[in-house]
C-alpha cells in the first residue's frame, strides 16, 4: 500500500494489516472489561468516533473513506479461519478466510512529536506526507493530496498509529 507518489519514500513497506488487538484499541475497547469470545462486551467507540469524524471531512474531497463495516485483521482463528472487526457496532468474531471482507492497514510514524512538548497529536488528528501533525480544524481541502493518514493512537515514546485513508 502507497501513499502519494509510489516513488517517494512515504509508506513504502511499512503499512501493515493490523491484528484484531490493534483494531479494537483503533475502535476504543475498554480492554479491562473485555471477556473472551465474539462480542462486542466492551467496544466504546470513543476513538473511532474521533477517527471516522477525521474521515468524513477528508472524503468530502475524494481521499478517504469513513470506518464502516468489518475488516480483516492479521490474527488467524484457527488455519482456515481469521478474526475480523465489526466497525459499526465494535464486535469481534471469527471467519473463514474466504469471505471478501474490507482491509485497513496501519503504519506507526517513529519520532512523531516531542513528549515533552505541551503540543501533541491527539487520535483523529491528520498525518501528512512529510511527517508533520494537524488537527481537523486547521485542515484545508488545498492540503488534499499531502494527508497521508489519519491518527489513531499515540504512544509516549513519541510515536504514533495511524490508519489509512480507504
Amino acid at each position: 500500500y502507497y501513499v502519494g507518489d509510489k516513488d517517494g519514500e512515504f509508506g513504502q513497506e511499512k503499512w501493515y494489516l493490523p491484528s484484531i488487538g490493534e483494531l479494537m484499541e483503533l475502535h476504543g475497547t475498554d480492554f479491562d472489561s473485555m471477556t473472551t469470545g465474539n462480542g462486542d462486551n466492551a467496544a466504546k467507540g470513543y476513538n473511532l468516533k474521533a477517527i471516522n469524524a477525521t474521515l468524513t471531512e477528508l472524503a468530502k474531497d475524494g481521499i478517504a473513506e469513513k470506518m464502516n463495516g468489518h475488516y480483516w485483521s492479521s490474527t488467524e482463528y484457527n488455519a482456515s479461519s481469521a478474526w475480523l472487526y465489526y466497525t459499526s457496532v465494535g464486535s469481534r468474531y471469527y471467519t473463514g478466510k474466504a469471505n471478501p471482507l474490507s482491509v485497513r492497514s496501519l503504519m506507526t510514524i517513529e519520532n512523531c512529536f516531542n513528549q515533552d512538548s505541551v503540543e501533541q497529536p491527539k487520535i483523529g488528528d491528520i498525518m501528512y506526507l512529510d511527517g508533520s501533525w494537524g488537527t481537523l480544524e486547521g485542515y484545508n481541502s488545498s492540503k488534499a493530496e499531502q494527508v497521508a493518514g489519519v491518527i489513531c493512537d499515540v504512544n509516549d515514546d513519541g510515536s504514533v498509529k495511524i490508519v489509512s485513508l480507504k
